[in-house]
């Protein structure tokens, strides 16, 4: 269209070039003329509406439109200027360059308006937004308008703008054609927006308005010319000016009827498109049978899945009645309910068996306007397996209580056995576990609860804190194992020390074993758990006792081996002090004058050395003889905890002793010791005291 106005613009440019009267008139032998003005500024917007593309643009294309139309808008402004101010400024230089023009004419008035108008819509269609597209399509229909006016002035010989527009001069035939060109094109940049969206839509609407447009603009024209033919004819009256003016009214009003009615009818045309397109989606997808009967029984609708079910072609069953194509289903439930669906308008729910087609269906029907809407499912398949599924429950149930039964019998004889087995373990002090190493799930028995000093009610815990229980280095241990026997089936047993309800150290003997599943691998351990702390204790007094016992022994030997005094007593308290990992061990010699020698010595390095001091304790005489004469050990573990006078634990602290051990030292002799004649110390007439094993701990108490 673009084309068409800039080559219409050009032809007539010609024209006045060569002063062909022809083509001054746009090829309308007879009409007006085309003004130069006019010609130029069609050129320039028909070449902007040539390269005006729709959708987005280069910016090239879009300066190209918007110069073009700055040209046009600036020689249409000039002139309505011109109008304005009545009197003719000339500012047009065109006659200056072309002086072939041997008449020059300007634009009309209307004319002017109108590409003053276009040029806008240029503008605002040279970017790329929607409501400057709008906005281009109300300022084009203003052009429409003007032009219509213009071609129904120029058909009824009158000048219906100079009576409707002030100032207003008459437009060319050739002007207004092109201008209608011009107006069309540029609707038509976007014809699916705004204004022309109801009429360029696809739906009914948009059709209706398509084939009516074009006889509400001809049919009145035509009817006008009629009317205006007549009257001039028979010369009657003239009404020229009443017949163009209506006939413009009635393209207006028929116009804006279509348009409105289109845009009505494109909203409910395509809202039933979309809820029909949606309704025939959802039925023909749906799972369920759906049959729609209008009120004399004939099917008007068949989905696809009813189709399946009744095992029929629904384009056979169209229009036929229910109970001729299905004779069978007279007289059955399915007739009453649906006839009773329709008598009392309510929607009803039934299940049948219809033989013929091997069915069990589920029936929904609802009435309608003018007949039923049934929906219906197969429900054979979840029939057979109620029934198949009563037959399991009832043998199920019966097995059920054969077993309970039996398993009551069973329990009985598992508590008496639990029973049993908890007893024998609270006797042996032996507890049983088990570990799950999928659910990593440990197992107590109670015993197993009672030996490691947790609560029940707390539950077993898991394997971190299991080994927490333990001391460090038997934790260490016990995993590796633990490990050990997941990784390769082999069983364990160790002994361990854990920690008692108490905080003291208890000893337990641990085992472990593996049991596999039935490809191999590893998926439980069970083991038991026994107290062993009694045993142990005793393991280390038998232990203690064969020590004393070599230590006698070897003692003895030396004794025998020696005939040394001072060797053998060094010999012996060099033993003692190795056998009880103490300080200082000494030999404690008792003098006359009721002091003592220190005479033999075994002291570790770091600790003073007492040996050949003498002592006098004022306690000694007094307090502790006699007992020592009855053979009487004295140990200490702590001299600030033991209740000593303060003369004996001053006495202790010049020596640096903390804890000491007392051990008389009798010599089988018949008279008794000078050193005890007076105090008169011996009980006992075979032995005399001596003096004093003494053993020293230094650095802290001592047990």
């Amino acid at each position: 269209i673009g084309l068409v106005v800039g080559l219409i613009g050009g032809v007539v440019l010609l024209g006045w070039g060569f002063d062909l009267p022809l083509l001054k008139s746009g090829l309308m032998h007879g009409s007006s003329w085309m003004s130069v003005e006019a010609s130029i500024c069609f050129v320039c917007a028909g070449a902007a509406l040539a390269i005006l593309p729709q959708n987005t643009r280069a910016n090239w294309q879009r300066w190209s439109v918007q110069v073009l139309a700055i040209i046009v808008f600036s020689i249409a402004a000039l002139r309505i200027g011109d109008f304005w101010q009545h009197k003719m400024l000339h500012l047009s230089p065109f006659s200056q360059y072309l002086p072939a023009f041997k008449v020059y004419q300007f634009l009309s008035f209307n004319g002017a308006v109108s590409f003053v108008l276009s040029s806008s819509a240029l503008w605002l269609l040279s970017w790329n937004r929607n409501l400057n597209r709008i906005l281009a399509q109300g300022l084009v229909l203003i052009v429409l308008a003007i032009a219509g006016l213009s071609l129904s002035s120029s058909l009824f010989n009158t000048n219906l703008l100079a009576s409707l527009i002030w100032p207003s001069t008459l437009m060319s035939l050739p002007s207004g054609l092109t201008f209608l060109l011009l107006g069309s094109g540029l609707l038509m940049v976007h014809p699916t927006v705004g204004l022309m969206r109801p009429i360029t839509n696809q739906a009914l609407g948009g059709v209706m308005a398509r084939r009516l447009l074009p006889w509400a603009i001809v049919l009145p024209i035509l009817m006008g010319w009629l009317i205006y033919s007549g009257s001039e004819r028979f010369r009657l009256y003239n009404h020229s000016f009443s017949h163009a003016l209506g006939v413009s009214g009635m393209i207006g009003s028929l116009t804006l009827l279509i348009w409105v009615n289109a845009r009505s009818l494109n909203r409910v045309s395509h809202h039933l498109q979309k809820t029909n397109q949606q309704l025939i989606t959802f039925l023909e997808s749906s799972t369920d049978g759906f049959i729609a009967i209008n009120s004399a029984w004939r099917y008007t609708y068949i989905n696809a899945h009813a189709e399946r079910l009744l095992q029929c072609d629904r384009t056979q069953l169209l229009g036929k009645v229910v109970w001729q194509v299905y004779p069978d289903l007279v007289n059955t439930i399915a007739e009453s309910e649906c006839k009773r669906a329709i008598a009392e308008r309510v929607p009803v729910t039934f299940e049948m068996n219809y033989e013929p087609l091997e069915l069990e269906i589920e029936v929904h029907v609802f009435p309608t306007g003018d007949g039923l809407t049934i929906y219906f499912r197969d429900i054979s398949e979840q029939k057979r397996s109620q029934r198949v599924l009563q037959q399991l429950n009832e043998l199920l149930e019966n097995r059920v209580n054969e077993r309970t039964a039996a398993l009551l019998a069973s329990n009985q004889q598992l508590q008496v056995s639990q029973n049993r087995l908890a007893l024998a373990q609270n006797v042996s002090s032996i507890g049983s576990w088990e570990y799950e190493l999928e659910s990593d799930k440990i197992t107590w028995s109670a015993e197993t609860f009672h030996i490691f000093g947790c609560d029940q009610v707390n539950g077993e815990p898991d394997y971190p804190a299991l080994l927490q229980l333990y001391l460090p280095e038997d934790a260490v241990r016990l995993d590796r194992a633990v490990q050990h026997t997941i990784a390769s089936g082999e069983g364990y047993r160790l002994d361990l020390q854990i920690y008692g309800s108490n905080g003291a150290p208890r000893w337990i003997e641990g085992t472990g074993e593996a049991i596999r599943n039935a490809v191999g691998v590893v998926e439980r351990l069970i083991g038991t758990v026994q107290d062993i702390t009694e045993r142990k204790q005793l393991e280390a007094q038998l232990r203690l006792q064969a020590e004393r016992e070599r230590l006698l022994g070897s003692m003895v030997q030396r004794i025998h081996e020696s005939l040394d005094h001072n060797t053998v007593l060094w010999a012996i308290v060099s033993e003692v002090r190795e056998l009880l990992a103490t300080n200082r061990v000494l030999i404690y010699q008792l003098q006359p004058s009721g002091a003592g020698q220190i005479v033999i010595e075994a002291v570790q390095p770091n600790c003073e050395s007492l040996l050949n001091r003498v002592i006098h304790d004022p306690c000694f005489a007094t307090n502790k003889a006699a007992a020592y004469q009855n053979g009487r050990v004295v140990g200490i573990a702590d001299i600030y905890q033991a209740n000593l006078v303060p003369c004996y634990i001053s006495l202790l602290e010049t020596m640096q002793v903390r804890a000491n051990l007392v051990v008389p030292i009798l010599i089988r002799q018949q008279t008794p010791s000078p050193a005890l004649a007076d105090a008169d110390r011996s009980t006992n007439s075979s032995h005399t005291l001596w003096g004093l094993l003494i053993a020293h701990h230094c650095q802290a108490p001592r047990q």
